[in-house]
């Protein structure tokens, strides 16, 4: 499945941190010190699959291109 045609845009935090194979908490720090962009929704926290893929890119100092189209099979089926 491409990231254009991903059934959601926003994926949950222990989605997010399952795919990026870190701790919750250790994301959810990410997001707190503004490394990683992300919606507050109550008690947690939303992020979109661009902010993953750009967060991702930077971390591992990739083109972002070539994070989306890992993302958008990665996360074809957790949405």
């Amino acid at each position: 499945m491409s990231l254009a045609s991903h059934p959601r845009r926003w994926v949950g935090l222990r989605v997010a941190a399952d795919y990026l194979r870190i701790d919750a908490r250790t994301l959810r720090a990410r997001i707190e010190d503004g490394r990683l962009e992300a919606i507050r929704d109550g008690r947690t926290y939303r992020i979109s699959l661009t902010a993953l893929a750009d967060y991702e890119a930077r971390r591992d100092g990739r083109d972002r291109a070539d994070v989306l189209v890992r993302i958008s099979g990665d996360l074809g089926a957790h949405g």
